[in-house]
């Protein structure tokens, strides 16, 4: 089992996303960049997509220039990332924030929906920790 955005899931993220060219955008524009922030009580965790016309990676860290940023806390990032609670279910309560553009979002809203595809069998790799118990 991989442990939840620890940085062996985020290359194993990243592994699964460079293998599936479905995930390039088109050409003529900048790549589409989306900040995850995961708020855990230790510390944040953040990583970001990054879409583009050779596909999409996840890199760990801040990116220097996101269109997007998702904020969340751990306990809903879980449940989202499980498939227990919708994205649109977390920013529809106030547990996901959103900011940023939207309209970059959802002009790429075919690559990034296909992600959560791509990503299945890292999710059924993925351990929890606290949240498992």
């Amino acid at each position: 089992m991989i442990a939840y955005l620890s940085s062996e899931w985020i290359e194993e993220a990243n592994r699964l996303l460079a293998a599936a060219p479905d995930l390039a955008i088109e050409a003529g524009g900048a790549p589409l960049v989306i900040q995850q922030t995961v708020q855990a009580p230790e510390a944040d965790h953040l990583y970001h997509l990054v879409f583009d016309t050779d596909g999409a990676r996840a890199v760990a860290g801040r990116a220097d220039r996101a269109d997007v940023e998702f904020r969340l806390p751990y306990d809903t990032a879980v449940a989202v990332a499980r498939g227990q609670l919708s994205a649109q279910a977390a920013f529809q309560s106030g547990a996901l924030r959103i900011a940023g553009t939207m309209q970059r979002l959802l002009a790429h809203r075919e690559a990034v929906t296909a992600c959560d595809d791509v990503l299945a069998p890292l999710r059924a790799d993925t351990s929890y920790g606290a949240v498992d118990a």
